[in-house]
């Protein structure tokens, strides 16, 4: 890969070239996602059910949407992802 390529990939999540989309990672998953514990899943979606805006933060309700994007989505795929290595 090729300099510009490569701080390209570093520093834009997604980029289309050609047929194929260069994703990294670590830029598309919400970085909250991996410090909440199985209690704050539940106290966020516990506050969902029940509508308590109090409960939780702004911050925190997206990541739980980033979360809720991704599962939809995998149940909704039809074919199964690949990964173009070059």
């Amino acid at each position: 890969m090729d300099r510009e390529r490569r701080n390209l990939y570093f520093t834009i999540p997604t980029i289309k070239q050609n047929m194929y989309t260069i994703v990294d990672p670590k830029k598309v998953v919400h970085p909250l996602r991996k410090t909440l514990s199985d209690d704050d899943w539940q106290r966020i979606t516990n506050a969902i059910l029940e509508d308590i805006v109090e409960d939780v933060t702004i911050t925190e309700l997206d990541a739980y949407a980033d979360f809720m994007y991704d599962l939809s989505a995998s149940k909704l795929q039809t074919v199964a992802g690949t990964t173009v290595l070059q």
